[in-house]
Formats: structure tokens, sequence, C-alpha cells
């Protein structure tokens, strides 16, 4: 498939868009048990409340389970994360979607200052060992998948910064394209 070619439709703007949904790890599931768990026993609380304490909350007990119910559901969509990755004019720019409704940018790095580029499971323990590495930015559903590529760019804040993403075929060319050498190492 060529490069210029995204989600099946012709794209000459030269424009390669990528969207990876985050695997739910251990934090992501407690955060989920926690919502459940908090929302269950405010409404046990708000049922001995009506049923013992005030009773005149029973009137109003469907309206306090229905906002309950809504917090509950508000806070449960932020719990979903998405990664985007959008790269045009020999720039990439990772943005992270919370919730499918906010979106808030990770990282933008110019393709032509990336030193390096690969599959990031033989690399891991070299790139966890390699001096002068400032941070890493884990922006891939799942580190283990062969697909899961690293690069390292220059980073004007941080240093050196290694870049764990999901690299399907059309962003590898994209990025190959804007920087060849990157590749050679």
């Amino acid at each position: 498939m060529d490069v210029t070619t995204l989600y099946g439709a012709q794209n000459t703007s030269g424009v390669v868009e990528h969207l990876v949904k985050a695997k739910a790890d251990g934090a992501a599931m407690i955060k989920k048990a926690g919502l459940l768990l908090g929302g269950s026993a405010l409404l046990a609380l708000l049922l001995w409340l009506s049923l013992t304490q005030l009773p005149f909350l029973t009137s109003l007990l469907p309206f306090a389970v229905i906002g309950v119910g809504y917090l509950v559901w508000y806070a449960w969509r932020f719990t979903g994360l998405e990664y985007e990755y959008a790269l045009y004019g020999g720039e990439m720019t990772v943005d992270v979607i919370y919730g499918q409704a906010q979106r808030k940018t990770k990282c933008t790095l110019d393709l032509k200052a990336v030193e390096a580029v690969g599959p990031y499971a033989p690399a891991r323990e070299r790139l966890s060992r390699t001096p002068g590495i400032g941070r890493t930015l884990m922006v891939a559903a799942d580190p283990q998948d062969p697909q899961t590529h690293y690069l390292i760019y220059p980073d004007a804040r941080h240093g050196r910064t290694v870049l764990v993403f999901d690299g399907p075929q059309r962003v590898l060319e994209a990025i190959r394209r804007a920087n060849p050498r990157a590749f050679l190492q």
C-alpha cells in the first residue's frame, strides 16, 4: 500500500494519521473498580439515609440514582486512552485522547532530527542502558507487539528522548521518507 493512502482513501496531502487504543493496565482497572465501588457506596449511603435518618430523601432517591450513575459514567469515560500519531510536513505529533473527548499533545518532533528508528522488543534492554537518554515516552498499545517501534529524538527540555510507538507500515514509510538515515542504524 502506498504511504499516501490513508484508511483506504487516496490522500494526496502527504498526511499520515494512525489511532491506537491503549490496553487497560493495572492502574486503569483499579480506577474502574474504584469508580464502581465508590458509586455503589454512595448509593448505599443515600439509601440508608433515606430509610433511617432522613425519610424525606426517599422521594429524591430516583434522582440520586440517576445523578450518581451519570457521575460514574462520566468519570468512566476518562479511564480509556487512545494515542494518535499525525505525520505531516516533516513533523510527527503524538496526541493522547482521554475518553474520546479531550486531547492533549504529548510531543511534537522534527523527523529530520530523529537519530534512530527500529523495532522495540529486540532493543529494549539496550535502550534502558543507553547513556544520555532523558526520558522514555510509551505511547504504544503493547510494548511486546512486533509492530511496536522506537525512535530517538532530541528534545529541548528533556534531552535525548525515546518514543515507543505502534509502527504500522504507513507510519514507518512516512518516517523513512522524511529521514532515511535514521533507519541505517
